[in-house]
């Protein structure tokens, strides 16, 4: 049910990224919400096991949850909400090219 929502995929870890992800390795977790901006977090890959990147991450509340992630498409497999590997930081901050982009996004949005 997770899959159905849409999820921006222009940050997405592509599959060579994927690929090259090794335990201990720290990823940016982007966590769609309903209604609101994406929240980002940080992970550390845990383990690779075939198709599947075993990722571990803290809540805000600093509980420890172990997700596991698809390497075709570094979609969150399972749970309800929709949640992706990206490129970026943790700390939510977007660089000035992202910025650019996102604001001519949402002037064609509006217009």
């Amino acid at each position: 049910m997770g899959r159905e929502k849409s999820v921006a995929a222009e940050n997405r870890l592509t599959f060579e990224q994927l690929a090259e992800l090794s335990p201990g390795d720290v990823v940016v977790v982007e966590v769609a919400g309903d209604f609101r901006r994406p929240r980002r977090t940080a992970g550390t890959v845990v383990r690779v096991e075939g198709s599947q990147i075993v990722v571990s991450e803290r809540s805000a509340r600093g509980v420890l949850y172990v997700n596991r992630y698809s390497r075709r498409d570094a979609l969150r497999i399972g749970r309800g909400s929709t949640a992706q590997l990206v490129n970026g930081t943790a700390d939510g901050k977007v660089t000035s090219e992202e910025r650019q982009r996102q604001m001519r996004v949402d002037a064609a949005y509006r217009a």
